[in-house]
């Protein structure tokens, strides 16, 4: 009976002066990254084979004002990686629909033309030019980009969590393969999609990394996705219930949320800033087991 007493009162002190908490949940994470323009500076590398794209046009006969010139040529791009449903698909199609352009053609009619020779053949007089320009583009494209501040540090930061890693990119593979070797990233994920970003592939990634962590009762499983373009990054992570993470700039920097699956939970302008995140969740999950 003493020792009861005694026991009793000796978890009432720990409690009120604060020496006993609640018991914490363990946090699990699936971070869900995307790759150019989030980990690496992919826009500065397009621009500038985009350019030089435009100067080799020039180079071969094509006449056409430099005002306004690259603003066509991204509003053409978009529309093909529409058309393809990817966004590298073959360059020769940019430069087709662009000489049609320049040529007096309307946007519609170019991109109609340009598709539809890929399919059936470029014809032997518009080879040459589109050969020349399409290998200057795709040496531009061979360029190593420069890895944005903080990185390393970041991912050694989620990495040293109970965490899976997952690398995604829409690009292609041999060159975003070439991309992480040259920028010595390979042991700073543990999975790397690259192939179309869809609500089922994420799923899949998500389930995946599961099998990996171990989970029980007392763990909490939190997955984050990051990424620079609403409609792909943050659309598909509202969707599969994630953290969802906008990174300022890249592709789109005037990029406005459409609807309630294009509004991030967080915005940043610099990766470091994930970890301050990344606290912030974390503390609100020992917050709610705190008071339930």
């Amino acid at each position: 009976m003493t020792s009861n007493v005694i026991l009793n009162a000796t978890l009432f002190l720990r409690i009120a002066d604060g020496t006993m908490k609640h018991p914490t949940k363990r946090i699990l994470w699936v971070f869900m990254l995307d790759t150019g323009d989030t980990l690496w500076d992919e826009e500065t590398i397009f621009t500038k084979a985009q350019t030089a794209l435009l100067s080799e046009l020039r180079k071969n006969g094509i006449r056409f004002a430099s005002e306004g010139a690259f603003n066509l040529l991204r509003k053409l791009d978009d529309r093909l990686i529409e058309h393809y449903d990817r966004f590298e698909y073959d360059f020769r199609a940019l430069i087709l629909a662009l000489i049609f352009f320049f040529k007096g053609n309307a946007e519609d009619k170019s991109i109609r033309r340009a598709t539809r020779l890929m399919k059936e053949g470029i014809p032997q007089d518009l080879e040459p030019i589109v050969t020349s320009c399409y290998n200057v583009l795709r040496n531009q494209l061979q360029t190593i980009p420069r890895l944005l501040r903080g990185v390393k540090a970041t991912l050694r930061t989620l990495r040293s969590k109970p965490s899976v890693v997952c690398l995604f990119s829409e690009g292609d593979c041999c060159r975003i393969e070439r991309v992480i070797a040259a920028l010595t990233l390979r042991k700073s994920y543990d999975f790397l999609y690259v192939r179309k970003k869809t609500e089922r592939l994420y799923r899949h990634a998500l389930h995946r990394a599961q099998a990996r962590l171990r989970i029980s009762g007392k763990s909490d499983l939190r997955a984050m996705v990051v990424g620079d373009l609403l409609d792909r990054d943050i659309r598909i992570g509202k969707k599969i219930g994630a953290v969802s993470v906008h990174r300022l700039g890249g592709y789109k920097p005037g990029q406005r949320p459409r609807n309630r699956y294009e509004k991030p939970d967080y915005v940043i302008e610099h990766i470091p800033e994930l970890v301050r995140i990344v606290e912030q969740e974390e503390k609100r999950v020992h917050e709610r087991v705190s008071t339930a």
